[in-house]
């Protein structure tokens, strides 16, 4: 008697289906996933999907949810901002280990117990620190939006020039301003060197240590 389905198809399911979406992402990038390919992946025909995944929408979360669970929960700190920074130097560290996930985590926010746990801890970091409840809720919207445009930014700069091109990059745009600068511009040429410097960890550094002191500062209090 003939199989109802082929072999393939009756051995997928949901968990097989991401499993072959996040290999493509990860070694193709996120524009490289599509149902088509990735039925082709899975040696299986496109309409085999649909009966897991309702369309290439919910296979994208599924995805940013099946990355979002590797999201390690840093170790608890003593005080509040060093929880934040820790925090969201985790969830840059995921973001960028997964390129492309930042531009779904943008449009897909993730709701796995991991991030809601971590979301959690800065809140609880946020309140400890003296903010109001909806002070919270607009510390945390700058917070996530600063370190998902960092690596937004980031990973374009990379994917433009490469890390040394970025290195190289960096220094012609130094050398830029530094040639522009001239007299009328003292503070352009003071700082040029400085800029010059700075590598995208520091940077990521410099905006958590601004944001931070601004929340500690005493952000909407009374």
């Amino acid at each position: 008697m003939p199989l109802a389905h082929p072999p393939a198809e009756q051995a997928l399911d949901r968990d097989r289906i991401v499993a072959a979406a996040l290999t493509i992402v990860a070694s193709e990038g996120v524009d490289a996933l599509s149902m088509r390919r990735l039925a082709r992946t899975l040696d299986t025909a496109p309409m085999s999907l649909y009966r897991h995944v309702r369309d290439k929408d919910e296979l994208l979360e599924l995805v940013v949810d099946a990355i979002a669970l590797r999201l390690p929960l840093p170790a608890a700190a003593a005080t509040w901002d060093d929880e934040v920074r820790g925090a969201l130097r985790a969830i840059r560290r995921l973001l960028l280990a997964h390129p492309g996930i930042a531009s779904l985590a943008a449009v897909r926010a993730p709701s796995t117990p991991a991030v809601i746990t971590l979301v959690e801890r800065i809140l609880e970091a946020l309140r400890r620190a003296g903010l109001r409840e909806a002070e919270s809720a607009a510390a945390l919207a700058v917070l996530w939006n600063a370190t998902l445009g960092m690596v937004l930014i980031e990973e374009a700069q990379l994917a433009a020039h490469g890390a040394q091109g970025l290195a190289a990059v960096r220094e012609a745009v130094a050398e830029a301003f530094a040639a522009g600068a001239g007299g009328a511009h003292p503070q352009v040429a003071a700082v040029t060197p400085h800029m010059a410097a700075m590598d995208s960890d520091a940077e990521f550094e410099a905006t958590l240590a601004t944001l931070v002191a601004g929340l500690g500062a005493g952000l909407g209090r009374d």
